[in-house]
């Protein structure tokens, strides 16, 4: 607020939908049939005002009002077994939107899906599905305007993905499952940045926006692995809930074609959750959470170092060319509640305490960069004039405690 000529980002967006939906239900015997169609009308303003940095300063300004139809049909049909034993699922959905030629035939978007469980032996169940799915770019990417003022996006497609599970679960009692799984996910049409080649989804974990700029539906990925699961309840007093993930996500890069980890390839993820009811209308809970670490992109600290391009955003640049080359140090978390319930005539009471991170765990984050503000070449030309840059280290974790009263009438 200093100047005009300092701002440097100025973003307003509003997104709202209009939404319809009719569906008929029909069960004949042990069949249950659903049917029906959905029409949306999103409305999308965006004014930005945005400095960026390439090999010159370059300014973004544009303005937009963006309205379309948005609709969809779906069929599905499930059967069950008198005993239970077998359930079955088959569905069609088909979406399409009238913003572009890309997007506006229903044909393109055909999302067929089947699902089945299969009691094969006592307490034993076979479960099984396949399914593709697909899913409007966001409104920020479609109503990004160039500098002709013309919407530069027309030419994305649906994103799209193939899922499908295969797993064994054992249920001998309502108060215990274990669930063994195996998946597999294929991605398509992902969205790209012509600039720079990087998959979109990818930036969203750094502080900003992104999208509004040229893109392409282009990237290809996967996601793989194996999940075990399992519930525990003892009558109303105690109950375990627990999950162990072991995958990879990663995308094939569109300059090399390899197979580059994608931003949540965390690799192994692991969360315990119990709970155990006390005496006096007490409760006790904990969690704990176990994450392998996240790859991330290095700093490029040669070009965030140039006065130029460290004045056009004031802060450091992301190095691509090395995009999630590295990983973060794994984190871990365990969090604690206790709950005192008082029950009246009228009304009841409820105190609880909850702790997050009781045990105070650091998680280390990459280094920031920033500049010192001192030029240690102010002879050269301006365009090779470079700050001194420091590094700052970063690291996230809070002992959070919580006090809560609750009422109840």
């Amino acid at each position: 607020e200093t100047s005009d000529a300092n701002l440097t980002l100025k973003y307003k967006s509003v997104e709202q939908e209009t939404k319809f939906r009719i569906e008929n239900i029909s069960r004949i015997d042990r069949f249950r049939i659903t049917a029906g169609m959905g029409a949306e009308v999103p409305f999308y303003t965006n004014n930005t005002f945005q400095k960026i940095y390439t090999i010159n300063p370059v300014t973004v300004n544009y303005q937009t009002d963006l309205s379309f139809l948005k609709y969809s049909f779906f069929v599905s049909g499930s059967y069950t077994s008198a005993d239970e034993s077998f359930t079955a699922a088959l569905s069609l959905r088909t979406d399409a939107a009238t913003f572009s030629d890309n997007l506006s035939n229903p044909l393109e978007q055909l999302s067929p899906r089947f699902s089945l469980s299969y009691r094969f032996a006592k307490d034993m169940y076979l479960n099984a599905g396949i399914g593709r799915y697909y899913q409007l770019p966001p409104f920020t990417a479609l109503g990004f305007k160039n500098q002709a003022g013309d919407y530069a996006n027309k030419s994305l497609k649906y994103m799209g993905s193939d899922h499908f599970t295969l797993g064994l679960e054992y249920k001998p009692s309502a108060n215990l499952q274990i669930t063994l799984e195996g998946f597999y996910k294929r991605y398509f049409n992902g969205l790209s940045s012509v600039k720079d080649t990087i998959p979109v989804a990818g930036k969203g974990v750094d502080f900003g926006f992104v999208g509004n700029e040229e893109l392409k539906s282009d990237v290809n990925g996967r996601s793989y692995g194996v999940e075990l699961s399992t519930r525990v309840f003892v009558s109303d007093k105690f109950n375990l809930i627990g999950s162990l993930t072991l995958f990879k996500s990663e995308f094939e890069s569109l300059k090399d074609g390899k197979w580059t980890p994608q931003s949540w390839d965390n690799r192994r993820l692991l969360t315990l959750a119990g709970n155990y009811k006390l005496p006096a209308n007490f409760n006790i809970g904990v969690k704990y959470r176990y994450s392998g670490g996240s790859p991330y992109t290095p700093y490029d600290e040669l070009k965030s170092s140039l006065v130029t391009a460290w004045d056009v955003r004031g802060r450091a640049y992301l190095d691509y060319n090395k995009y999630n080359s590295e990983y973060q140090p794994i984190f871990s978390q365990l969090d604690f509640r206790l709950d005192k319930d008082f029950y009246f005539e009228k009304f009841a009471l409820k105190l609880y305490l909850d702790i997050q991170n009781i045990t105070n765990s650091k998680y280390k984050n990459p280094d920031a960069i920033v500049s010192t503000g001192r030029i240690i070449n102010p002879t050269a030309p301006l365009n090779q004039q470079r700050y001194e840059m420091k590094r700052i280290e970063l690291n996230d974790g809070t002992l959070l405690p919580t006090i809560g009263i609750t009422l109840e009438f």
